[in-house]
């Protein structure tokens, strides 16, 4: 069973094994109304994880099959223009031998368990657009209501 559990400045939860990781983390930011967020922790494991290295536009990516303890997982949560969250992650995952995997973390399923706990910051939102119409939509961070 998830669990989730949030006040006004952090989100902690736990997505379960199987779970699509990505889109479900997703519909828990919109059940929750979250669209600015940074990852400050994460533990656990994922499976089928697609992650790539952005070789100047083209990313360069490997998906590994067998279960990959998380090492490290950091990222932020900003706003499409459309309104909905978009979770910006890159991921080290290290496998049975030791070896570590990282980059852009593209799709995962999670492995037993995954922890991950956000920073909900005040006073700011985070978008996620392109600055011109031929690159990929990046972070702007602006400012908001008061402090």
């Amino acid at each position: 069973m998830r669990k989730l559990a949030r006040t006004d400045e952090h989100l902690a939860l736990r997505l379960e094994e199987g779970d699509d990781f990505f889109p479900v983390l997703k519909a828990i930011l919109v059940a929750e109304e979250i669209t600015t967020a940074v990852l400050l922790a994460a533990a656990g494991m994922m499976r089928d994880a697609e992650i790539g290295w952005n070789g100047g536009g083209t990313y360069l990516r490997q998906t590994f099959g067998e279960p990959l303890e998380i090492l490290g997982l950091s990222g932020t949560v900003s706003r499409k223009p459309n309104g909905d969250p978009f979770f910006h992650a890159h991921a080290t995952l290290g496998d049975s031998q030791h070896r570590a995997w990282g980059g852009h973390l593209f799709r995962a399923v999670v492995h037993e368990t995954c922890e991950l706990v956000f920073s909900l910051p005040k006073g700011m939102i985070f978008y996620r657009m392109p600055l011109r119409a031929d690159e990929l939509p990046r972070f702007c961070p602006e400012r908001s209501g008061s402090f």
